[in-house]
Formats: structure tokens, C-alpha cells, sequence
């Protein structure tokens, strides 16, 4: 038996999501406890946008959204030193954990200030520290 459908176009289309143009984290580095962290006690906190373009074009696998995803995270965290000091990690200076996760995007309040750090398609914001 064969039932016709009557589809509204424009409802379907609709409820599509454009691809978005950029990938959102918060970032956490946290101070080794060994060193700076025992005299600090904080969490260092970053809020990042990697244009999607910026991410692919270094991707070994630019098809693959779990490997621009990947290159996108890295590409946030390399730039975290940056928004803090205005320089890249030097030599010698204490290794901190990060940690990451992911956010369907920042409020209009972050991304009109002026970013602490950008370069390559990259912008990232020191929001703050919060103790632990």
C-alpha cells in the first residue's frame, strides 16, 4: 500500500543546524602542586574559539571531525601561556595539568572584549583563577 506524505520543505530545512564556524572550551590549567601550585592553591581558567578552518588546516586528517576536534583542543591549549604572560611556554618554567571540555559557544560579553591571546585563527580569554 502506498501512503503519500505531504512535507513541508521549509519546516525540515529549518530545523537543520548550520555547521558551526567555530569550536568553544573552557580551559583549566592547574600549577603542580610540587611547585608554583602550593603557593597559589588556584586553578587558572581560559575560555578559547578555534575557527573550524584554522583546526583543519594543520589536521592530519581534515575530513575527520574527531581529528579537528583534536587539533582544535590543541591548538586552544597551546595558546593559554600566551594569554597569561604575552609570551610562548619557555624552557624550564612548571609543567601544568590541563584539562578541557567543550561548549556549544561563549556569551557575546567574552568574544567582544579583546582577546588575551590570538593568533591563526585562535582566540583565547584568561577569565580568571579560582581557588581550589
Amino acid at each position: 500500500m502506498y501512503m503519500a506524505y505531504d512535507l513541508n520543505l521549509h519546516s525540515i530545512l529549518c530545523q537543520v543546524e548550520p555547521m558551526p564556524q567555530s569550536l568553544y572550551f573552557e580551559i583549566t590549567l592547574e600549577p603542580h602542586l610540587k611547585h608554583s601550585g602550593l603557593a597559589t592553591g588556584r586553578k587558572i581558567l581560559f575560555l578559547a574559539e578555534v575557527r573550524i578552518d584554522a583546526a583543519k588546516a594543520v589536521s592530519e586528517a581534515p575530513e575527520n571531525d574527531q581529528a579537528i576536534y583534536e587539533m582544535a583542543a590543541r591548538l586552544a591549549v597551546s595558546q593559554t601561556c600566551m594569554a597569561m604572560t604575552g609570551e610562548t611556554r619557555q624552557p624550564g618554567e612548571d609543567e601544568m595539568r590541563v584539562s578541557f571540555h567543550s561548549m556549544p559557544r561563549v556569551s557575546n560579553d567574552i568574544t567582544e572584549r579583546l582577546p588575551d591571546a590570538e593568533e591563526n585563527g585562535v582566540r583565547l580569554w584568561l577569565v580568571g583563577a579560582v581557588p581550589e
